[in-house]
This record gives structure tokens, sequence and C-alpha cells, in this order.
């Protein structure tokens, strides 16, 4: 390497969709065992390939639980929609992230994936929320 140069990096995407939490978890600390640098997963809240009802992880609390299952990686989001949550709450999960993995966290924010996602997901979540309190039953989450 010459002076001012950066070393090679590996990061790898793992979707955390289709499969159990122990698979999930199994991914990532195996990509951690080969020696990559960063875990990413997505912000998503439904499967982006096969069956769109499939099984699909939220991307903060897999988050919390990689910062928890690893020791060495960075993990982050590949990228956090900054219309998903309050900018106090993502400044809080981030916060508390990134404190349980002593530093690893990788933060990206960003806007929409694709024209017209937002909304229709959003219209869709107070179906999907089967256990809502009092306060958004009646207005949506």
């Amino acid at each position: 390497m010459t002076s001012g140069s950066r070393p090679l990096r590996i990061a790898v995407h793992l979707q955390p969709q289709h499969a159990g939490y122990g698979a999930v978890r199994r991914a990532a600390g195996e990509a951690e065992n080969i020696g990559v640098d960063i875990v990413f997963n997505y912000d998503h809240f439904c499967p982006l390939s096969g069956d769109r009802e499939g099984r699909n992880f939220g991307c903060w609390t897999t988050l919390g639980a990689r910062a928890e299952s690893t020791s060495r990686v960075e993990i982050g989001a590949l990228v956090t929609c900054n219309g998903y949550s309050n900018p106090d709450l993502l400044a809080n999960m981030a916060r508390t992230v990134d404190h349980i993995s002593g530093g690893r966290l990788v933060l990206g924010i960003g806007s929409l994936v694709a024209e017209g996602l937002r909304g229709v997901r959003l219209r869709r979540l107070p179906a999907a929320c089967i256990h809502r309190p009092a306060c958004c039953r009646a207005s949506g989450p």
C-alpha cells in the first residue's frame, strides 16, 4: 500500500427475509468468522423477493440482536429510510445499537426506495399491526 491509501474492505448485505432468525444470526456470525468487515441488513417492511407476505425481520431490532451476537464486524442498514421513524426515535435506536455494539454501527440514512412504495406500505401498516394500542386504532399508526 502506498501512503494515504486505504485497505480493501469487504461488506455483505444479508437480507433478513424468508428464513428463521437462527439462520439470519448464523449468516452474520459466519460472515464475521470468514473475515468480512461490515454486515448490512435492510430497512423494509416486507421481503424484497419471493413471497411479499413472507417472513421478514425489522431493521433496528435485527441490528440490536446483531450487535449482541457479533464482536468485530461493523453493522448497519442499507439504508434506513428517514420517513419510517420519528427522528428522535431513530437517533435513540442508532445510539442504543452503537453502544451495544461497542461503536461498530454504520449509520446510513436515505429517503424512498422506489416511487410510490412508501404510501402503499404505510397504508397497509394498520392492518398488519394486530396488537395496536388504543390510541392507534382509530387514526392508524
